[in-house]
């Protein structure tokens, strides 16, 4: 009676240990098909984001250009600015530049047409 549960015994600890291994490949089989879908899904994902990305890169471009013709505005109207102020102060268009005195260092008498005063 011994050899008979002896070899009962031995059956048993056989079917676990194979019991355990089934169960044990089971579970990383599905571990494995979930990383899988994980992959996929962090896959998909940068895939988005490079798309995101490039379209954020265009956009940086576009507000590079648009910023650029803001500061070339910003240079002509300064420009216009100084050129405004230089004819206020008499200079640029009617008289030439350092007309500031006339005959004997007086200032120059000017008529109703100009400093020649001729019609």
């Amino acid at each position: 009676m011994n050899v008979e549960v002896d070899v009962i015994l031995r059956v048993v600890e056989i079917a676990a240990i194979l019991g355990g291994g089934y169960l044990v490949a089971f579970r990383l089989g599905a571990a494995i098909t979930t990383m899988k879908e994980s992959i996929r899904a962090q896959e998909t994902a940068q895939k988005q984001h490079a798309n995101e990305i490039k379209d954020l890169k265009l956009e940086v471009k576009k507000m590079n250009e648009i910023l650029t013709q803001i500061a070339l505005q910003e240079q002509r109207l300064a420009l216009l600015e100084k050129s405004l102020d230089e004819l206020r102060h008499g200079e640029g268009f009617i008289f030439p530049l350092n007309f500031s005195q006339g005959p004997g260092g007086a200032p120059p008498k000017l008529g109703p047409h100009g400093p020649h005063g001729a019609a």
